[in-house]
């Protein structure tokens, strides 16, 4: 579904979720989130949703492993 930027930026600020508005304007997670950001680059102020998927990310305890398992430095 081709959406211009005002029905686009109406349909998210009337969603009540991202799956919503997935859903009503049919477009994929990759092409809503693409274009959200492209249009909060600019300035405009879109609502932020929950969001979806695995939960947040453990930034420290992720950085911990990736400091244990640094990778050989005869591999390079």
């Amino acid at each position: 579904m081709k959406l211009t930027h005002e029905e686009f930026v109406r349909a998210w600020q009337s969603a009540t979720s991202f799956g919503e508005f997935m859903a009503t304007t049919q477009l994929t997670q990759g092409q809503a989130s693409s274009r959200a950001g492209y249009l909060r680059r600019r300035g405009i102020m879109l609502k932020k949703f929950t969001p979806i998927g695995p939960k947040a990310l453990d930034i420290k305890r992720l950085n911990e492993i990736c400091a244990e398992t640094k990778p050989n430095e005869e591999a390079k």
